[in-house]
């Protein structure tokens, strides 16, 4: 998955990043700092960009699960890619309203049928 050449696999890396981290810390967490920072500068160095972050939060197949992981750093590169792509203040406005609306589930995010569709659906279809 890391070392692969499709692009498309980065939004599911980072999900499965972050079950590893929890998995690593629940299971050992005596030795959980020496092994998570290993892995974390790896992941800093060859696989973490905004653009990443902004992949997997916008990929409906996470974001319409019961357990959301939405942190810090997640919403801090998602931001990140909408004010480079923005070209006005009023650009970053109007996307920050549609990324709350897309939180929160609401108009056409929150139909019922979206989330039997991503289910069955690639985030590119």
């Amino acid at each position: 998955m890391v070392d692969g050449h499709d692009k498309n696999d980065m939004r599911y890396l980072y999900e499965a990043m972050d079950k590893a981290n929890e998995h690593l810390r629940e299971k050992n967490p005596k030795a959980y700092r020496k092994w998570w920072a290993i892995i974390d500068k790896r992941w800093e160095m060859t696989l973490h960009y905004d653009l990443h972050t902004a992949g997997y939060f916008f990929n409906h197949r996470f974001q319409y699960k019961d357990n959301i992981h939405n942190d810090g750093e997640v919403m801090r590169g998602t931001m990140n890619v909408i004010t480079r792509l923005a070209r006005t203040m009023n650009e970053i406005l109007d996307a920050m309203a549609e990324v709350e609306r897309h939180m929160m589930k609401l108009g056409i995010y929150g139909a019922y049928d979206m989330r039997c569709a991503v289910q069955r659906l690639t985030p590119a279809e």
